[in-house]
């Protein structure tokens, strides 16, 4: 169970590190030039699109490792009350 969790853990750690890099790249855009022309608009967007889609997937990471940590732990706890 812990080589799962440790697994989606760095699975997590990389996608935030892309989330990170990603969300700098669009803040050091020039949007009023990247205004004149409507190709690069639909670029940019593509890539706000799919850092959104990058966010919901780190937040279901976390999710799904909060939720196998916490069954990790019921588990040892109640075999360690039967023993």
């Amino acid at each position: 169970m812990q080589g799962i969790i440790n697994k989606l853990i760095k699975e997590r750690n990389e996608l935030d590190e892309k989330i990170v890099d990603l969300k700098a790249f669009i803040d050091s855009l020039d949007y009023p030039m990247q205004k004149t022309a409507a190709e690069e608009m639909q670029y940019i967007g593509a890539m706000i699109e799919q850092l959104a889609a990058m966010k919901r997937y780190s937040t279901f990471l976390n999710e799904r490792i909060k939720l196998l940590k916490h069954n990790d732990m019921a588990y040892f706890k109640e075999r360690d009350c039967l023993e």
